[in-house]
């Protein structure tokens, strides 16, 4: 699991191994809300992040197997 740009302006792409088909996109920001919670399929996708105001988040990646991994995204 991994994702790309960061710093991002506009979207943030996510990586996901082969195997998983499923999983679930979280960003959050530094009070703990949750601002984009969004179920994904497939190797790669993109997350649109235009409307989240220049800050620092969590993006949290979480596979059907509870499986999760955690990163700090910068939003320019």
């Amino acid at each position: 699991m991994d994702f790309y740009p960061n710093p991002a302006n506009t979207e943030v792409n996510i990586l996901i191994d082969a195997n998983n088909s499923s999983y679930y996109v979280q960003i959050i920001d530094i009070s703990g809300r949750i601002l984009i919670n969004e179920q994904k399929s497939g190797n790669k996708s993109r997350i649109d992040i235009s409307n989240l105001e220049t800050g620092i988040y969590i993006l949290s990646i979480r596979n059907e197997e509870n499986q999760f991994k955690t990163f700090k995204l910068i939003k320019q």
